[in-house]
């Protein structure tokens, strides 16, 4: 990540510095489920990298599933819809809320 150029003002002096923006992981998971691969704001199990199969999950289509965790369910299509909505949440993190408002 680039990092950002800030002023600082200390005890009435104008400083300058570079910051680095810490990462952030993204708010969803992606996770098979039906037949392709959807997106869910819905917490995982603690220590799971991915939904245990049968658990059933809110996608960001605003659906709800059940995750199949095989290894072929991973090379399903994408959602179109939980998609388009992951790539607005990824969007909003990393852009400044006056750039939102435009």
């Amino acid at each position: 990540m680039a990092p950002n150029f800030i002023w600082h003002q200390v005890d009435g002096v104008r400083l300058s510095g570079v910051v680095m923006t810490t990462y952030r992981p993204y708010p969803f998971h992606w996770v098979p489920a039906a037949g392709l691969r959807h997106a869910s704001t819905d917490r995982r199990p603690d220590a799971a990298l991915a939904y245990p199969t049968g658990t059933s999950v809110s996608t960001l289509c605003r659906q709800k599933l059940s995750a199949d965790n095989s290894e072929l369910a991973w090379l399903w299509s994408t959602c179109g819809d939980c998609d388009v909505e992951a790539h607005r949440i990824a969007r909003n993190l990393y852009t400044p809320a006056t750039e939102r408002t435009k």
